[in-house]
């Protein structure tokens, strides 16, 4: 029995040296002053793997069965269906710049948006000078007369008006060039209250208004559930140092965890789910 309790104290005082560490660590630091809740979900990720690469789901099987094995088949899955590297990509919402980076290095010409300017300084920091970022929403980015290969969207499609979405993605295409997203959505028709995702089909109906046309779709909300199993098991297990780092946003913390958990009802319900939509520009 005092073995026992020597080994937890130890392991206690461990895991309490590790926090302390990663809450110095000027890496961590950058975290905290990502918009919430990126921050609160980036510094969790931290705190529990000691490092973070991705902002976004999983996806979960028996080849992958961590987190960070997992986001890195999910970014896998949406490279494979890239143009071939040399193409100019539009990545909309560029995470914490990984996936940016990978694409860079493979010979990719990447342009990287997103709202939050502290994303805009990691991506940089990452993808070096081989990339262009900008700190802008994409309803605001500029159409230029530069147009791309293709349109990247990992989780940030459901912040998007579908209308003004493909509508502007056409704008900035190539004839023939790729929308790939890879997001939540609604899986039933519920009311508007209870989701704000959009509903797949009319998700479908609104690209193809805008001249696109449905290449591949999957439902991939079994390998994304496992996430948020994850992500409310580790706000609950570092909600001390996720308080004290995030010292403005404790309210906001509670109705995070409460938000995770009502998330992943929905997805055991089949009324959330997971899936990635890929369309084509049509040629003409």
């Amino acid at each position: 029995m005092q073995a026992r309790r020597s080994t937890t104290s130890i392991q206690f005082l461990t895991t309490a040296l590790m926090t302390t560490l990663s809450l110095d660590n000027p890496q961590f630091i950058r975290l905290t002053r990502l918009t919430f809740p990126l921050n609160a979900f980036a510094c969790a990720t931290w705190l529990e793997e000691g490092q973070v690469n991705y902002l976004h789901y999983g996806l979960f099987d028996a080849d992958h069965p961590s987190l960070m094995a997992a986001q890195g088949q999910s970014t896998k899955l949406i490279m494979e269906r890239l143009p071939a590297p040399g193409a100019q990509i539009l990545e909309i919402g560029i995470g914490l710049g990984t996936t940016a980076a990978r694409l860079v290095a493979l010979g990719y010409h990447v342009i990287g948006i997103a709202p939050d300017a502290m994303q805009v300084a990691i991506a940089r920091e990452k993808a070096g000078a081989g990339g262009q970022f900008a700190a802008v929403r994409f309803e605001d980015f500029p159409v230029t007369g530069e147009r791309v290969d293709g349109i990247l969207l990992q989780e940030s499609a459901q912040y998007l008006n579908p209308t003004q979405l493909f509508s502007l993605a056409r704008a900035w295409l190539k004839a023939g060039g790729e929308i790939l997203v890879l997001d939540q959505f609604a899986l039933r028709r519920t009311d508007p209250k209870e989701s704000l995702l959009h509903f797949g089909e009319d998700f479908v109906q609104q690209a193809e208004k805008q001249g696109f046309y449905l290449v591949e779709h999957l439902d991939l909300s079994t390998q994304a559930t496992p996430t948020l199993d994850y992500l409310l098991k580790v706000l609950v297990a570092h909600e001390n140092a996720l308080t004290h780092c995030l010292p403005n946003a404790v309210m906001e913390l509670d109705q995070l965890r409460a938000a995770v958990a009502a998330n992943l009802d929905r997805y055991r319900q089949g009324v959330l789910g997971y899936a990635l939509y890929h369309f084509r520009l049509n040629s003409s």
